[in-house]
């Protein structure tokens, strides 16, 4: 309004306190501050939180609970969250739940006020499990995944040789027993000859790369026609063939063995009778080998063609009065009264 004279007095609000303006006097104890009269002694403005003496509304002296904009509630200060009855503003209201201040709220499963990750209630306010990435007590390890072919098993314990898991790139297999006859030992690699265990397939298996000993190399017991040559061996060609120069008994070829060694021999009866058709020497019977065959006709048999001598070139005898013969040789006496002997003179 337009010429209105101008006041030293305070101006009281309907509701409010009292302003001091233009260097107004305000009543008796109180003083004005930043425009408005306050009690004396008070250097705070209102924060609502029902502290004594710092604005608080609650009509103690000095307290400065006049102040617009301190929260304390008066229509037209409109500041939220300093005091003026909003929840969690610090007014004296109950403050709004969170994790970590030692309540357990809706929606959490622990909250122990802590910032300690792998105690008993972590940090995200849930109760500690397998598999939550947070190595608990009672857990070897927790990588929060569950793949069981890695350092740490889907139930928190260390990946190991015999858990029947194999362990990439570390393990060969796992198949979770101590059985070292099947196709995995427990050392967690493959079975294979030369391991020292007997596995499937495998006659023997004794660990050492000596291939004439009792157990091949090829995990074979060792016997004739293995193609090695075995202690009481003599030979060891590998094969049913009895014409070579090993039997497949393993023994070496010999005449009076009984088989024709191909390219040596021309006849092997196996026995030592010069009077049958092959002699002892492995070559057919013949007159003038000094083995009479008296079966095949022979009267004698001297080994020589001196004529006159009691039995000549072609193996008949001359001037002989008598004639025996023995499984192994024959003799015969001499019309001069000499008797002679052919054959193994032994018998």
């Amino acid at each position: 309004m337009l010429g209105a004279a101008c006041s030293d007095s305070p101006i009281a609000g309907d509701d409010g306190p009292t302003e001091c303006v233009g260097g107004s006097i305000c009543p008796e104890g109180q003083t004005c501050v930043d425009g408005f009269c306050v009690e004396a002694g008070s250097t705070e403005t209102g924060d609502g939180d029902g502290d004594p003496g710092d604005g608080d509304g609650d009509g103690e002296p000095g307290d400065g609970d006049g102040e617009p904009g301190d929260g304390d509630g008066d229509p037209g200060d409109g500041d939220p969250g300093d005091g003026d009855g909003d929840p969690g503003d610090g007014d004296g209201d109950e403050p709004e739940p969170m994790c970590g201040d030692g309540v357990v709220d809706p929606g959490e499963g622990c909250d122990d006020g802590n910032d300690i990750d792998d105690d008993e209630c972590t940090n995200a306010c849930s109760l500690p499990s397998c598999g939550d990435g947070l190595v608990q007590p009672g857990e070897d390890c927790d990588d929060g995944d569950a793949d069981d072919t890695d350092a740490c098993l889907s139930t928190c314990v260390n990946a190991s040789c015999g858990d029947g898991l194999v362990w990439a790139d570390v393990e060969d297999c796992d198949d979770g027993n101590a059985d070292n006859t099947d196709l995995c030992l427990d050392s967690c690699v493959v079975a294979s000859c030369g391991d020292g265990h007997v596995g499937p397939g495998e006659g023997c298996d004794d660990g050492n790369p000596i291939d004439n000993d009792q157990c091949s190399n090829q995990c074979l017991p060792a016997s004739c026609g293995d193609g090695i040559v075995q202690i009481g061996e003599q030979c060891d060609d590998g094969n049913g063939i009895n014409t070579d120069s090993c039997l497949n008994t393993c023994a070496t070829a010999s005449c009076g063995d009984g088989f024709v060694w191909a390219g040596v021999e021309e006849c092997d009866d196996g026995n030592v009778n010069n009077q049958d058709s092959c002699v002892d020497t492995c070559v057919p019977a013949a007159c003038g080998d000094g083995y009479v065959q008296y079966l095949a006709g022979e009267a004698c048999d001297d080994g020589n063609e001196v004529a006159g001598d009691g039995c000549e070139s072609d193996c008949t005898g001359t001037g002989v009065l008598t004639m025996s013969y023995a499984q192994y040789r024959t003799c015969a006496v001499l019309a001069t009264g000499v008797t002679r002997c052919w054959g193994n003179q032994s018998d």
